[in-house]
């Protein structure tokens, strides 16, 4: 079962509904916790309840890593990036080429903020 999967549309809807609703800008991403689901795949609702916000346009990054680098690559100095759904997980998501690869979100924007010298 992938853990995208635990999550029903109507909490997926209310997340992206709040998401959308408190950012200027709010990016959509996935979470590939199973080789068989699609690179493009978001949870079912997190895309609509984003535009029923009718606030922050949703830009849709399938790969996670990217999505993470984007916002921070793109954040002005007065700016909050929020990472949100993972949390504390750690463990594999699939890259684009089927192979399991360790994410931690908070590795991933430390890396970023390094890489994009933040």
């Amino acid at each position: 079962m992938s853990a995208l999967s635990l999550v029903g549309f109507d909490q997926a809807y209310a997340m992206g509904r709040a998401g959308a609703a408190g950012a200027d800008h709010l990016i959509l991403t996935s979470q590939r916790a199973d080789p068989g689901d699609p690179l493009d795949r978001l949870v079912p609702g997190l895309l609509e309840g984003a535009w029923s916000a009718g606030a922050a346009t949703p830009r849709v990054e399938p790969d996670r890593r990217a999505a993470i680098e984007l916002a921070i690559s793109e954040a002005q100095p007065d700016d909050v990036v929020l990472v949100l759904d993972r949390g504390e997980i750690g463990g594999d998501l699939f890259d684009p080429d089927g192979r399991p690869r360790p994410l931690d979100d908070r590795d991933e924007v430390r890396a970023a903020i390094e890489r994009l010298g933040r």
